[in-house]
């Protein structure tokens, strides 16, 4: 009697062999089995896919049209704009968008520098505040001030009229800025379409060939824009 060793260290390696196409013998035609089913299996894949995706699309643009329009769905901002030269920003918008979207587009509105507006506004919102406080203490010790040196010094000044006066003169500041901004436009614009599905698309889609350019995102909330 004796002991039989085996080696069964390649049995999982030969056994998964047998389901690849190395178990062909060359010149055999069972390896058109093996690209048929390979086609089959990858065909019923792709057709799965198209029937999951168009349902969900469906259930997408269902969800779309029944919700409630909403002012914002309609807008779009457009960054990168290419300026041909001899062109405005503005004119190169108006052209792109009436040639590519002309049956959607309606209008368009530029983004200028506002830094110093920005400073005005904000300036301004601050001292309103300020105001309201007042108005609303009355016959508070805060309301004359002196207009010197850290209110300690020169004539006692009522900060009410104070305040309303400088509001005056930054209102007017702001107004002088609004219109002097015509020449600050920056490659970027505000875009309105018709309709909620117009606007959709464009903001879905690549408008250019060049991907740095056009490029589009939804229009931030218009308290947020200094007008």
């Amino acid at each position: 009697m004796g002991t039989e060793i085996r080696d069964n260290s390649d049995f999982q390696n030969k056994s998964l062999d047998s389901f690849s196409i190395s178990n062909v013998n060359n010149g055999s035609h069972g390896l058109w089995v093996h690209f048929c089913a390979a086609y089959v299996f990858t065909g019923v894949v792709c057709i799965l896919l198209y029937y999951e995706y168009a349902y969900i699309a469906s259930k997408r643009i269902a969800c779309f049209y029944s919700s409630k329009p909403q002012p914002h769905q309609f807008t779009i901002l457009v960054r990168g704009i290419p300026v041909p030269p001899g062109c405005t920003c503005n004119e190169a918008v108006g052209q792109f968008f009436m040639e590519y979207h002309p049956s959607d587009y309606l209008t368009h509105s530029v983004v200028r520098r506002s830094s110093k507006l920005q400073i005005l506004v904000t300036d301004g919102e601050r001292l309103y505040k300020r105001l309201t406080q007042l108005k609303n203490k009355d016959d508070s010790p805060q309301r004359h001030r002196r207009d010197g040196f850290l209110g300690l010094f020169g004539h006692k000044v009522d900060m009410l009229d104070h305040y309303e006066k400088t509001l005056g003169n930054i209102a007017d500041n702001v107004r002088i800025e609004q219109s002097s901004m015509a020449g600050k436009e920056v490659p970027a614009a505000f875009v309105s379409f018709k309709s909620r599905y117009g606007a959709a698309i464009a903001l879905n889609m690549q408008e250019g060939i060049n991907p740095t350019h056009w490029i589009t995102e939804q229009a931030p909330e218009p308290h947020d824009v200094y007008w």
